[in-house]
């Protein structure tokens, strides 16, 4: 064997410096472990203090307690049995007063740790279910959106987040990119007014479909600005008996589109778009915008427009 240096090295020298090598992995090996078990020793032994501490001061508050709340009418009795019980009798006192703060700190340490912990399953979830919306499988894609449905129902916090990665989703599955052109033989109003179950009628995908009612059916909170869908390209979708408040569909594609029954409390906004053949039955649309909107052959039947549109 040869030396660092370049000479030649017999087998005691061998020996020797494989010697030296496994020694010092050893003690490379045993500081290792004392550094990892030195914080675990250092964060129990700051624990026994605290609490050492915490009873001492616990056990002085119960037995000088006494006198220096009643110290006076301590005092004032002469009759060392009648005294020993008045001791006794705020020792008790102050006993089940102690325990009863510490069974408040109980209760409000269980109660953190519970929403803690809920709000790190909420975390879990969400990060879960927004990866499985890049899934090439389309059902783990549908069951994703009803999984963030399920969040937003259940965490306020993260409602309008929720709101626009779904809004997001519906914009890049159906994106339009240009002003829409019937592929429909003619202009008639039975070309575009189809009954649901009509092969001919157009329809959005599943997945689509499904975020187009998780929208139209999430809880009636404050939400500002707008929740911007459009331009899409939605033909057929279904909004019925939604509430679609703060919709920005301005620019899309709503040919045959159901918003039967749908709902508004401070607009909808359906400017530029193509809404032939749409049916708005006893949709209660006030304070909406249909600007420039192509609405030859849509259904208005019933429909409350008062406040717009404009």
């Amino acid at each position: 064997m040869v030396s660092g240096d370049g000479r030649n090295m017999g087998p005691r020298s061998t020996r020797s410096l494989r010697r030296r090598e496994d020694r010092r992995a050893i003690i490379f090996r045993a500081r290792r472990v004392i550094r990892g078990n030195l914080s675990k020793v250092a964060r129990l032994t700051l624990i026994g203090l605290l609490a050492a501490l915490a009873g001492a001061v616990v056990g002085t508050f119960i037995w000088r307690g006494p006198f220096w709340f009643d110290g006076n009418l301590i005092s004032t009795i002469q009759d060392g049995d009648r005294r020993l019980s008045q001791i006794n009798s705020t020792r008790g006192l102050l006993l089940q007063l102690v325990v009863l703060l510490g069974g408040a700190a109980t209760v409000i340490v269980t109660v953190r740790g519970y929403f803690l912990n809920r709000a790190g399953q909420i975390t879990d979830r969400y990060s879960k279910a927004v990866g499985q919306l890049s899934s090439e499988r389309k059902a783990e894609r549908i069951g994703a959106l009803f999984a963030l449905e399920r969040i937003m129902h259940d965490s306020e916090r993260d409602h309008r987040a929720i709101v626009d990665i779904i809004a997001n989703f519906i914009q890049e599955l159906n994106p339009r990119t240009a002003p829409a052109s019937p592929n429909l033989p003619n202009d008639e109003a039975g070309t575009f007014r189809f009954q649901p179950d009509d092969p001919r009628r157009p329809e959005p995908s599943a997945e689509t479909q499904a975020a187009i009612r998780i929208l139209a059916r999430r809880p009636k909170r404050y939400e500002s600005p707008w929740i911007v869908l459009g331009p899409a390209s939605l033909q057929g979708a279904s909004f019925t008996d939604g509430w679609v408040d703060g919709l920005h569909l301005a620019g899309s594609d709503l040919r045959s589109g159901d918003f039967v029954r749908v709902s508004v409390r401070t607009g909808i906004s359906l400017s530029d778009c193509d809404l032939r053949g749409a049916n708005f039955s006893s949709a209660k649309l006030t304070v909406s915008h249909f600007q420039n909107s192509d609405l030859r052959y849509t259904l208005l039947r019933w429909c409350d427009l008062r406040g717009g549109p404009k």
